[in-house]
């Protein structure tokens, strides 16, 4: 497993000289190659910080850690754990059969933008140009009963603030594909304010689908001068969101459909109580 790591690293030195181009692409007009291999370093090292904190992502293949350093590094975001615009996780791929034509999987670094990562890909591409925090209502006895999230979006003759609201339809149904993964049991997120889902919690899954509602083109991005307060969502909760989502799909990728993808099944140590 340690040659593995090692190796995934030295992969990443030997092609800083294409992470430096890609870098560079997302640089103001003007900007030094030096600069621009400086930050590649950069994200190398913070990769391997991410590494210490995460064992796991040791198995991952070298080829698939390059990729998914180059998606970071292409998507104009950051590997900084501190950031947390960013989550790793291993999945697996399966590759061919053996000598005794069992099936063989190989382990795979994965990387999804977490709500904030999303928040700031929607930015550069110009789809939204300002977001305000997630506004919470309670019912009477305390629990969450809406988040509604608001983005300034582009349009003529001039931008407008869309507003989209979630409510406990939307978390029921949240609720229901968490149990889905974790054998009956969602995510103790859900029932963890006064037996409903934790406020920062929803705010932050309110994020991630009104975002996805209004779609992304990082190739419309514009050039913005303008730097707005970032409106994101706790670290610790970006994260804690990202574990969960992660799993909804199967980690197994392949033209072959593979029935057992527990989470058990992805390697992955995750715990319910954790997301």
């Amino acid at each position: 497993m340690t040659q593995i790591t090692e190796t995934g690293l030295t992969l990443l030195n030997k092609e800083k000289p294409t992470l430096t181009q890609l870098v560079l692409i997302n640089m103001p007009p003007g900007s030094s190659i030096e600069d621009a291999g400086r930050l590649a370093l950069k994200e190398i090292m913070n990769f391997e910080l991410v590494l210490t904190q995460r064992p796991e992502l040791k198995a991952c293949t070298p080829n698939s850690v390059l990729l998914a350093v180059k998606q970071v590094i292409s998507d104009n975001l950051t590997l900084a754990p501190s950031a947390a615009l960013v989550y790793l996780y291993p999945g697996k791929v399966l590759v061919g059969n053996n000598e005794a034509n069992q099936k063989v999987y190989e382990t795979v670094l994965t990387y999804d933008p977490t709500a904030n990562g999303r928040l700031s890909i929607a930015r550069q591409a110009g789809r939204i140009l300002d977001n305000k925090r997630p506004v919470v209502t309670y019912d009477a006895t305390g629990k969450v009963e809406t988040v509604t999230v608001e983005f300034l979006v582009p349009s003529y003759p001039a931008p407008r603030w869309e507003s989209i609201k979630f409510g406990q339809s939307h978390f029921a149904k949240w609720q229901q594909k968490s149990a889905a993964k974790f054998g009956g049991t969602a995510s103790a997120n859900y029932f963890s304010w006064n037996k409903g889902i934790d406020p920062d919690f929803a705010s932050t899954k309110a994020i991630r689908h009104g975002l996805n509602k209004l779609g992304t083109n990082m190739n419309e991005r514009p050039n913005m001068a303008v730097q707005m307060d970032f409106k994101g969502m706790p670290p610790e909760v970006v994260n804690k969101e990202s574990q969960e989502n992660v799993l909804q799909a199967p980690a197994y990728t392949s033209y072959e459909e593979v029935q057992n993808n527990s989470a058990e099944s992805f390697n992955i140590d995750v715990k319910p109580e954790d997301l």
